[in-house]
């Protein structure tokens, strides 16, 4: 009986094991390769509703519909990526190759501010000072000259992220227009129980991933409206338009509004404009406070996870993966429960908890007299 169960653990640490060194090659390798068909299954999926729609409404064939949908949906992608990587060329430019000086400038006359007013509390800490400010003085140098060279560097990479886009827009439209195909395709290679468990996977997996997209729309609405609120305050103009892009930015895994703000706090201090740059400072550091509170119970909520699962997901996904793992790992382990709740898959085993293993119910610390 022992032996069974040592087996038993053995076993099932060996598939724990088996299924983390599965995860990790899949985040790691797998998916960054097959990121563009990725996308473009995505784009696909999401064309194929409104095709059919227009099929039986507008009476416009499907494929046409869905090559016009896939061609207006890949413009709109194409503007809004030209228009954020100009403002975000331009911005990272003007940063690293036109402030620069002033930068180092604004440096130094902090650095004498700060020499004044250690001489005056304890003239024999002044000697200290400096080898302090010279570091910091190298580091945002260094810091300032690397975001030119990786702008210049970013085009040796160009030949590669070219071939990656041409690959997503053809791909795109074949998934779009023979999507069916391949699905009718995938079935008659599995078998009828594997294809039934895998209608589940996709069933689990697009409502996680429906969840998903309402937590983070949800997020992006918060922090619009505290942007919104902030450039009001701080008196900023095109407040509106301003607080939708570095929102939308804000969603980007990894990148988050501190790309933009701190910057822009740094070039207001180096103006001396000191108000703005403290407020959009303090702006950056509530709105990251608040979206580390809310967005694990938002996100847990919805895709049923316990927050804490959630939190711990986000971060390992983070850590390990980047980007990728940041979304990606949740929606894996939200689906993995979900899939174990359907009956689909049976990981851990079930028994009906005991009164014993109950938590114990507390004592009223007062009782009421009788």
């Amino acid at each position: 009986m022992l032996d069974n169960r040592i087996r038993k653990v053995l076993l099932r640490t060996l598939y724990i094991l088996l299924l983390c060194a599965a995860v990790y090659v899949v985040f790691k390798y797998a998916i960054p390769i097959l990121m563009p068909f990725l996308l473009a299954l995505c784009i696909g999926l999401l064309v194929r509703p409104i095709a059919r729609f227009c099929k039986r409404r507008l009476k416009i064939p499907q494929k046409l519909a869905a090559v016009l949908l896939v061609t207006i949906f890949l413009a709109g992608i194409a503007a809004l990526c030209l228009w954020v990587g100009t403002q975000a060329f331009d911005f990272a430019w003007d940063l690293g190759n036109t402030h620069k000086d002033k930068v180092i400038e604004f440096i130094r006359d902090l650095g004498g501010n700060i020499k004044k007013a250690v001489a005056e509390w304890n003239p024999d800490a002044v000697a200290f000072v400096d080898p302090v400010m010279d570091s910091l003085q190298d580091s945002v140098s260094s810091v300032l000259s690397g975001i030119v060279n990786g702008i210049l560097g970013m085009a040796t990479r160009l030949p590669m992220v070219l071939l990656q886009i041409l690959f997503f827009i053809i791909a795109s439209y074949f998934f779009a227009l023979d999507f069916d195909a391949l699905r009718n395709m995938l079935a008659a290679a599995l078998t009828a129980e594997r294809y039934e468990k895998l209608q589940v996977f996709k069933t689990a997996f697009s409502k996680t991933i429906g969840r998903y997209v309402r937590s983070y729309s949800f997020i992006l609405l918060m922090t619009f409206a505290e942007l919104l609120v902030g450039f009001l305050i701080i008196g900023v103009e095109n407040f509106a338009l301003l607080a939708m892009a570095i929102a939308l930015f804000d969603i980007l895994p990894v990148v988050g509004s501190g790309t933009i703000l701190l910057p822009w706090a740094a070039i207001a201090l180096i103006q001396g404009d000191t108000m703005r740059g403290i407020n959009l400072i303090v702006m950056y550091l509530i709105i990251t406070v608040i979206r580390q509170f809310v967005e694990p119970r938002v996100i847990g909520k919805q895709v049923g996870l316990h927050p804490i699962l959630t939190l711990v997901s986000i971060y390992v996904g983070m850590r390990l993966f980047g980007g990728i793992g940041l979304f990606g790992l949740p929606v894996l382990l939200a689906v993995f429960f979900a899939l174990e709740r359907e009956g689909v898959i049976h990981f851990f085993p079930r028994r009906e908890l005991m009164e014993s293993d109950a938590a114990p119910k507390k004592k009223p610390i007062f009782r009421k007299k009788k």
